[in-house]
C-alpha cells in the first residue's frame, strides 16, 4: 500500500495521471482501447459459459459469534481491503466459482482476461474501474496467438498470499473437480515467475493432471476459445479464502513436486517467522525478540521463494507459531488443528486475514500489538510483554 511512501513520492507518481489520461483519450471510441491494449473497465462474467463445475456461496467461520471479541479488537485501526465494486456485500460470504467462459482475449503485457464484446476486463462479480497496474497501454495486438484448448491465466504475482490463495489453490480446486475434463489445460503465465507456479504445475502432473505451460511475451495477444475461471470472491479481500477442503490435495501436490529434493523435517514445535529482508513492516528491535524466543526454544524461519519445502515442514510440525502480520504467515493453513498462532501488528495497522485462516482450520489465534508504525511500517515490540504472552501460550 502507498501509505509508507512520502508525500513527495506520491505526488511524483505519474501512473494515476497516465491512467486517467488514457481512459479519457479512449472513451469516445472504445475500439481504440483494443488498438492500444488498454482496458480500464471491469465487468462481471459474460454469459458465454459452457460449463460450470462449482458455484457455491460459502459462509466463512468468522461469522460464528465466538470470533466476535477478536473481530472487535482487530476492528480498531483496521486496514482490511474492502472492495466497493463487488456485487454482494456480505463480508462473511465467499462466492466460489469454477467454470469455462468462451471467446476471451488476454493481452500479454498485463495478463488480464478481456471480453472482446465491449473491451472490458472480466471480473467475476466485479464491476468498475481498474488501475495502471492491470490496465496500461501495450502494443500486443500485432502478435496474436489462438489457443483452442481450455486455458487458465496465472499471473506471476510476487506475493505469496495473493498468488497461492487467489490463483493456485483455486487451480488445485478446479483440478479436484476435473473442471476441464480429460483435455490438456494450458496454463498461461510469463517466463519470469515465482517458482511456486512451477511447483504446483509439476505436482499436479505427478497427480495425473494434464497440464502444459504457455509463456506469453509482453507484446503478444492471445485469443482463447475456452477460458477456465477459478475464483473466490468476498467484499473483504482479506477473507477470500474458502477452500479448506482443497488443502489435503495441495499437500499431496507439494509432496509430489518436492519429492526429488531431500526430505525436510520439522524444525520443532515452536516456530518464529521473521520478516527480515522485506521492504515493509519489520520489527525494529527484532534481535531482542529473536533472542528472547530462542531462550524459549523457538526456531527462526525466514520465508523465501526458494525454501517453500522447509516452510511447509515447519508449519506442519509447529504447535506454536509467532510472527508479524504478512504473507509469510499464510502457511498456517498447513498447520494442525489446535496450533496456537500469535500474530504481531503495529498498533495502528490491523487486519483480519490470519484470524480468518485460523478460524477455517481450527487454530487458536491471538493478536499482539506493538508501537505505532513508522517509516516503511516499521514498529517496535515490548519484548518482556511479548515473552510473557508467549509463555502463557506454552503453558
Amino acid at each position: 500500500m502507498a501509505r509508507h511512501k512520502s508525500k513527495l513520492t506520491r505526488a511524483l507518481n505519474l501512473k494515476p495521471h497516465a491512467y486517467t489520461f488514457f481512459r479519457h483519450l479512449t472513451a469516445p471510441l472504445p475500439i481504440s482501447r483494443h488498438l492500444l491494449g488498454f482496458y480500464p473497465d471491469i465487468a462481471p462474467l459474460p454469459d458465454r459459459i459452457d460449463r460450470i463445475s462449482e458455484s457455491v456461496d460459502y459462509r466463512i467461520r468468522l461469522v460464528d459469534p465466538a470470533y466476535k471479541p477478536a473481530l472487535e479488537v482487530l476492528a480498531v485501526h483496521n486496514w482490511d481491503i474492502v472492495r466497493p465494486h463487488i456485487q454482494h456485500r456480505d463480508p462473511f460470504l465467499v462466492r466460489r466459482f469454477v467454470g469455462i467462459v468462451r471467446d476471451v482475449i488476454v493481452p500479454g503485457h498485463t495478463l488480464t482476461p478481456v471480453d472482446p464484446q465491449g473491451w472490458r476486463q472480466i471480473g467475476f462479480e466485479l464491476s468498475g474501474r481498474s488501475n495502471w497496474n492491470f490496465a496500461h497501454p501495450g502494443p500486443s495486438i500485432f502478435s496474436s496467438r489462438r489457443i483452442a484448448e481450455p486455458a487458465i491465466v496465472v499471473p506471476p504475482f510476487w506475493n505469496y498470499w495473493h498468488l497461492f490463495l487467489e490463483h493456485l489453490l483455486p487451480l488445485i480446486q478446479a483440478a479436484r473437480l476435473r473442471a476441464w475434463g480429460d483435455e490438456t489445460l494450458k496454463v498461461i503465465t510469463k517466463s519470469k515467475r515465482p517458482p511456486l507456479i512451477d511447483a504446483v504445475i509439476d505436482g499436479l502432473r505427478e497427480e495425473g493432471v494434464n497440464l502444459s505451460v504457455v509463456e506469453v511475451g509482453p507484446r503478444e495477444h492471445l485469443q482463447i476459445d475456452r477460458l477456465l475461471v477459478a475464483v473466490n470472491q468476498c467484499p473483504n479481500l482479506e477473507r477470500i479464502y474458502g477452500l479448506a477442503e482443497a488443502i489435503p490435495t495441495a499437500r499431496r501436490v507439494f509432496t509430489a513436486a518436492y519429492r526429488p529434493r531431500p526430505q525436510r523435517e520439522s524444525v520443532g514445535p515452536r516456530l518464529y517467522i521473521s520478516r527480515r529482508g522485506t521492504k515493509l513492516r519489520q520489527i525494529a528491535n527484532e534481535d531482542e525478540v529473536v533472542a528472547g524466543l530462542k531462550r524459549l526454544g523457538f526456531a527462526v524461519l525466514q520465508s523465501k521463494w526458494d525454501n517453500h519445502p522447509e516452510q511447509l515442514a515447519a508449519f506442519s510440525g509447529a504447535e506454536v507459531v509467532v510472527g508479524v502480520h504478512g504473507a509469510g504467515m499464510t502457511n498456517i493453513i498447513f498447520s494442525s488443528p489446535g496450533t496456537k498462532v500469535l500474530e504481531m501488528f503495529p498498533n495502528n495497522h490491523r487486519k483480519t486475514s490470519m484470524l480468518h485462516l485460523s478460524a477455517e482450520h481450527d487454530l487458536s489465534h491471538q493478536p499482539f500489538f506493538g508501537s505505532d508504525e513508522g517509516h516503511n511500517q516499521t514498529f517496535t515490540v515490548d519484548v518482556p510483554r511479548l515473552l510473557e504472552r508467549v509463555e502463557s501460550l506454552l503453558r
